[in-house]
């Protein structure tokens, strides 16, 4: 079929609409909306985006609230697919964390190991024996050092910029004292689903004085 197309339309689709009221003729809902949506990513062969969009939708199912026939249905038939599309049941896969190896055999859909890592650089290697997709996370908690932070960001983007009264980009290194300024936040929602309540919040120098208007 025409992939770039469908690619195009899926990009500028809005997949997470409230329904309206003669949604209910046509049996049309946010839940069905996005296990289509997952069907049309198996399609495109788009693993990353569609394992995300299956987790949204594991979680709709498996929530204590009513949901459609028409929705249950679609939603149950796209995970279906999905799980056609990352191959068969179980794990086969061997690691190397520092040049030592461990190798992992289930039919379980889930793995979680707790590996033992040394200060300083750590290689971790993965081998798949299996022809299915393997869904591969490795987390770590720490608290880095002042000074030392890193950005993170898990589908947000946030940007910044600090402008002048008139409107005009400043240089916030070279302001001088008295200056007048704003700086203007830019949240972006980069994943296929609404977020509510979101809290934002900034970190400035001493110096500057916040003024509510």
């Amino acid at each position: 079929g025409q992939k770039n197309a469908a690619q195009q339309l899926f990009t500028s689709a809005n997949i997470d609409y409230q329904p309206v009221k003669y949604d209910y003729y046509t049996y049309g809902s946010t839940e069905r909306n996005r296990a289509m949506a997952l069907e049309t990513l198996v399609l495109l062969g788009d693993k990353t985006k569609a394992q995300e969009l299956a987790k949204t939708i594991a979680k709709n199912l498996s929530e204590n609230r009513w949901m459609s026939t028409q929705s249950t249905a679609y939603s149950l038939l796209a995970m279906a697919k999905f799980a056609g599309f990352i191959g068969g049941k179980g794990v086969d896969a061997a690691y190397t964390i520092n040049d030592k190896r461990e190798n992992v055999s289930t039919e379980k859909a889930l793995v979680s190991r707790i590996l033992t890592i040394k200060d300083g650089a750590n290689s971790i290697l993965l081998k798949n024996n299996k022809d299915n997709t393997l869904f591969v996370r490795v987390l770590n908690s720490g608290i880095l050092p002042v000074g030392e932070e890193r950005a993170e960001q898990r589908n947000l983007k946030a940007s910044i910029a600090f402008k002048g009264r008139n409107g005009n980009t400043l240089d916030i290194s070279e302001l001088q004292q008295g200056t007048d300024f704003i700086a203007e936040v830019t949240v972006t929602n980069q994943k296929g689903e609404a977020l509510k309540d979101v809290a934002l919040t900034g970190i400035f120098p001493g110096g500057w004085e916040i003024v509510n208007t």
